[in-house]
């Protein structure tokens, strides 16, 4: 997808708050809409299909980088062939257990929706979605051409315990996807695909910390 094309999406689509429902006094405002690409962090499928300058050639991708107004938020991209839902989780020991999981997803219906959830267990159940979403901001979400595309930010730091890792951090990255679709309310179900798992950990504030970009191993 080109710039203009991701341009023009942000502009018309972009939802400009930060999701809230809980009333629990988190009230940061988003950050302006990414103008780019966020390109610190850079990982696909097939393997390395993300260096070159068509991300259409990879399967599914995902692009990570701090956002440029407001570094407590951290930028995510998403994009891939994909009716279910595309996600990214942060693990501190390359298991999906205990892993912070954000991504994009459809429903059965065509609705269109971001998610920040919790794994809770090894035993496939599925993830949990926190409660309050808060600290999530959307600027785009569309699905077409057989394609998710999909543009939002989450706060970097902790704003529940119980669901949130330190973004700016250095984590094993999980990077996963399937066709199920399923009820924006709930939780990511199963993954269809098994994930792959970077060979080392990543930091999407500090490039230097990243020294394998784009490996991935399982």
């Amino acid at each position: 997808m080109s710039n203009l094309v991701f341009a023009f999406l942000l502009a018309h689509l972009s939802l400009h708050t930060v999701q809230s429902e809980s009333g629990n006094g988190f009230n940061i405002d988003c950050p302006p809409k990414p103008t780019s690409l966020p390109d610190l962090i850079r990982i696909g499928v097939p393997d390395g299909c993300v260096n070159g300058n068509n991300g259409s050639s990879c399967h599914h991708f995902i692009m990570m980088a701090p956002n440029l107004d407001d570094s407590d938020f951290l930028d995510i991209y998403m994009e891939g062939s994909i009716k279910g839902w595309i996600a990214v989780g942060f693990s501190r020991n390359k298991l999906m257990k205990s892993s912070d999981v954000l991504g994009c997803r459809q429903d059965s219906s065509g609705n269109l929706g971001i998610i920040n959830s919790w794994n809770p267990s090894p035993n496939y159940t599925p993830n949990e979605k926190d409660p309050t979403q808060d600290g999530m901001c959307l600027y785009s979400i569309t699905y077409e051409n057989k394609r998710i595309f999909c543009s939002f930010s989450r706060y970097s730091g902790i704003v529940n315990s119980h669901y949130d890792y330190d973004l700016t951090e250095s984590y094993y990255l999980l990077y996963g996807q399937s066709n199920t679709q399923y009820d924006l309310d709930k939780g990511l179900p199963m993954h269809t695909v098994q994930p792959r798992i970077t060979n080392s950990k990543f930091n999407a504030y500090d490039y230097n910390a990243n020294n394998s970009n784009g490996s991935t191993s399982g």
